[in-house]
């Protein structure tokens, strides 16, 4: 998939511990996954820890250039600037939780943009060939987009089998 075929993100709300305000931050669909992945395989911490060293990269003053390039994590990661991606991370496994799986998330998407002609047949099924596997076959992507709307009590988005017909 790439990005001149369409762009997909995800907006997730934080709230400022200090005000309450609510405010929204947005990242692409195979990062929230990412993250969402690394959250549920390894644990909150080592997911903190592992963004927490890589936000310290690029503090500059933080870091050394050492011979050949090699950098140095001379200092750490202010408290608040720590306290923000683990407050970041919880709001992402938060969202994730939501969803029983990838595989819901992706049938339930696919459905509600290809429902509102907000999407095409191929690029649903480019979607769920990048999220899920990229063997999937057009027809087979269809039947499971079906049986999932049937499931969820939806009413069929009315695809016909075979290829796309031009517009």
């Amino acid at each position: 998939m790439s990005e001149e075929d369409y762009y997909i993100s995800v907006e997730i709300l934080l709230s400022d511990s200090e005000t309450g305000e609510m405010f929204p931050f947005t990242l692409s669909i195979s990062q929230f996954w990412g993250w969402y992945d690394t959250i549920t395989r390894w644990g909150l911490e080592q997911a903190l820890e592992m963004a927490a060293y890589s936000a310290t990269l690029v503090k500059h003053e933080l870091v050394e250039k050492g011979p050949h390039g090699a950098i140095t994590v001379t200092g750490q990661l202010p408290d608040q600037d720590h306290a923000y991606l683990r407050k970041t991370l919880e709001a992402l496994k938060a969202y994730g939780d939501r969803f029983s799986n990838r595989n819901e998330y992706v049938l339930a998407l696919s459905y509600d943009l290809l429902s509102r002609r907000e999407w095409t047949r191929d690029q649903a099924l480019r979607f769920a060939q990048n999220m899920l596997d990229p063997t999937i076959s057009a027809d087979a992507w269809r039947r499971r987009v079906d049986r999932w709307a049937g499931r969820e009590g939806k009413p069929a988005i009315g695809l016909t089998k075979g290829r796309p017909r031009k517009q």
